[in-house]
């Protein structure tokens, strides 16, 4: 049995998964609709959720929290934001990059395409697109982040356990059930839409 510092650490995170890959699901079903897509419901699983988004924030939180507490300067500049947004721009495109290949090799389906703009890479990055997550990250850590531990840690611990229990429950099973739907007819076309509209949003198209 996990003892109590651990279930709290572990229904805390999984708290802050589910915010962040919500806002990054209804992030990009709003470009969609935005952009004259309709509804689009983004993403690999069923749910209203998108995990890259979830372990995208957490990633950032294990790697940047403690650098975030520093006050460096250079001069009288206050410079510690500044590698904050630096190395969230090279963490997100590291993490954009392998999710995309592993997206690739599970479904055999391109649920994002950069080939067709300046400065990418094997069409799964590019500039634009890490600058853009770049600015997102600096607001995940900066604002949502603060925001949402303060709403996590105003509910009582047993109640924090049993619903972050059953989203994890949720997740598995939706993670399991597309795997399965996967495996007996293929990758459904219409959920890794080839004109994601996160691809329009800061992107430079080559000339």
């Amino acid at each position: 049995m996990m003892n109590t510092t651990i279930r709290n650490t572990v229904s805390h995170y999984t708290l802050l998964f589910l915010f962040f890959g919500v806002i990054g699901w209804l992030y990009e079903v709003t470009l969609a609709f935005l952009y004259g897509y309709g509804f689009v419901n983004r993403g690999f699983l069923f749910g209203p959720y998108l995990p890259l988004y979830g372990f995208g924030a957490l990633l950032l939180i294990a790697c940047l929290q403690k650098l975030m507490k520093r006050t460096d300067h250079a001069g009288r500049l206050a410079i510690t934001p500044f590698v904050v947004f630096l190395l969230i721009v090279l963490i997100t495109t590291v993490l954009e990059y392998a999710v995309s290949f592993l997206l690739e090799t599970i479904f055999d389906q391109r649920f994002w395409d950069y080939s067709t703009y300046a400065y990418q890479l094997h069409g799964r990055i590019c500039l634009s697109a890490s600058i853009r997550f770049g600015i997102g990250g600096m607001i995940f850590l900066y604002i949502l982040v603060p925001l949402f531990t303060g709403i996590i840690n105003k509910i009582p611990y047993k109640q924090r356990f049993f619903i972050s229990t059953v989203v994890l429950a949720v997740l598995t099973a939706d993670l399991i059930y597309t795997l399965y739907i996967a495996s007996i007819q293929g990758f459904n076309p219409a959920l890794a839409q080839p004109k994601s509209a996160m691809l329009h949003f800061f992107l430079i198209p080559k000339a």
